[in-house]
């Protein structure tokens, strides 16, 4: 026996509706196999699980190398936590089968979702940036806490920022903000700024891959920084001559940087 496939009808079902669950039985080996039962159970039926309905038959003859599909409503519980639904095919060990590891199959359900909607930033001042992203759970119970990670480049590139955020009911958004200290940051250079939610995996839900939106982010240009690097120091104060480096003149805060065409030695 093989038991595979189990689908829930609708997917992730809120507490307290109805839901229905099915599984397919494939009989893998070499002889018929009749009226095979199959049990659905909310939990391990191995520690404490409980059946749901009652036992499942497989009406007829299961020909080798065939299979044959079962299904049972399910009440849902209303207490909000997560469940784990086991299905059994020949639970009563009615027959002689060369391999009982694979007559069996788990589905989680009954989780929360995190889904990062968007992410937007603001300039604070000519050193940080105010990166929010709004978070939403379109799962069917509360989250519990995790925490926003922001990260430069890739949603699994490096670590600019991290922050808690408080459990999001069913249906529920959050803005999470944080203010990044870009000092050191290329003046004027275009990042992508990655908010990844629950980035370690610490709460099960019913879609990870919906955790992450990305941004664009100007860094700021830092008044003075002449040669863009995002610190203030002696080259911004010198005339740049190199190749590639174009010569330079001081500017002050708010005016525009021009190339002098014939730069003179600075004083000494």
């Amino acid at each position: 026996m093989n038991t595979d496939s189990i689908l829930i009808e609708l997917p992730n079902p809120a507490p307290g509706t109805t839901a229905t669950l099915r599984a397919t039985i494939e009989d893998r080996g070499e002889l018929v196999a009749e009226y095979v039962e199959c049990a659905f159970c909310d939990g391990d039926p191995d520690s404490g699980g409980t059946l749901i309905g009652t036992v499942q038959v497989v009406s007829g003859t299961l020909i080798a190398g065939s299979g044959a599909e079962v299904s049972v409503a399910w009440d849902v519980p209303t207490f909000p936590l997560p469940h784990e639904i086991h299905v059994v095919a020949d639970p009563a060990l009615a027959f002689g089968d060369r391999d009982r590891g694979n007559n069996s199959a788990t589905l989680r359900t009954i989780l929360p979702d995190m889904l990062t909607e968007t992410a937007w930033n603001d300039q604070v001042s000519y050193t940080s940036v105010a990166l929010t992203a709004r978070l939403a759970n379109v799962g069917v119970i509360p989250t519990g806490a995790f925490d926003l990670s922001w990260r430069l480049g890739d949603a699994n590139g490096p670590e600019i920022g991290r922050k808690t955020v408080d459990s999001i009911v069913a249906g529920g958004v959050r803005e999470v903000a944080y203010v990044w200290d870009t000092a050191g940051q290329p003046s004027g250079a275009w990042v992508q700024v990655y908010a990844v939610a629950d980035d370690v995996g610490a709460v099960m839900e019913h879609d990870e891959t919906n955790n992450a939106a990305a941004q664009s982010v100007e860094n700021p240009i830092l008044p003075g920084d002449i040669d863009l690097d995002g610190d203030l120091d002696l080259e911004d104060h010198i005339y740049l001559t190199s190749d590639d480096h174009p010569a330079y003149t001081y500017c002050l805060p708010g005016a525009s940087i021009e190339p002098d065409p014939d730069p003179e030695p600075p004083e000494r």
